[in-house]
């Protein structure tokens, strides 16, 4: 696969609070499972823009996830 090149300046903004997928919710307080899935943002609105080898690309109001 030859070199490739990327770079992105996205802000990622959502009102929902913060998505805790394990039950119960006492797991986030324990030592196991030492891993915690949680989404911060479950589902938010992505602005900014990518650059992948040289082509720009313009991100305007994409759903993302940050988790």
């Amino acid at each position: 696969m030859a070199e490739q090149n990327a770079r992105w300046d996205l802000a990622i903004t959502g009102g929902q609070p913060t998505l805790r997928l394990l039950r119960p919710a006492m797991l986030y307080r324990a030592p196991l499972p030492r891993t915690k899935l949680e989404a911060t943002v479950p589902d938010g609105q992505v602005t900014g823009s990518l650059e992948l080898d040289g082509r720009t690309v313009a991100v305007s109001g994409w759903r993302g996830t940050v988790g």
